[in-house]
């Protein structure tokens, strides 16, 4: 059985520590569906982390601009898969989309959430402009 969820945090909201928790119930590590969008204004040096199992998402905002001819502007969305078999990065503007997977930094390691609590948090220049939105497949064991 696979159930659907998604959890929308407003990360630029909280100015101490922008965090949130995903408190996975399923049975296997799953990848997560990130949404990025600018909403408010534009952003850079953005990087996600699941603190929980130490991997993270950044955005080279170099290699970005080499990609889209800018940095992220406001009302661009980014839409990152890190499902294994399916990975992918996408920028959508002006209702066009594009791939911007080159534009994920190297030494990212591609997020999954596992059983329990994962600890997910943002940091960005700008970070007050983005609404970041995570979600997931619940994996779970079948009849």
């Amino acid at each position: 059985m696979i159930v659907k969820n998604q959890l929308t945090v407003e990360f630029g909201i909280v100015k101490d520590y922008p965090s949130t928790v995903i408190e996975y119930e399923g049975d296997y590590e799953t990848g997560v569906k990130i949404t990025i969008d600018a909403a408010r204004g534009s952003a850079s040096n953005i990087r996600i982390n699941n603190v929980t199992r130490g991997e993270y998402i950044i955005i080279d905002d170099t290699k970005l601009a080499a990609v889209i001819d800018s940095g992220l502007q406001k009302y661009d969305v980014i839409e990152i898969d890190t499902t294994r078999g399916n990975k992918s990065a996408r920028l959508i503007r002006d209702g066009v989309s594009k791939s911007v997977l080159s534009a994920i930094d190297i030494s990212s390691k591609w997020i999954q959430i596992q059983k329990g609590s994962n600890s997910i948090t943002a940091t960005a220049t700008g970070l007050e402009n983005l609404i970041i939105s995570i979600s997931y497949t619940t994996r779970v064991l079948g009849v």
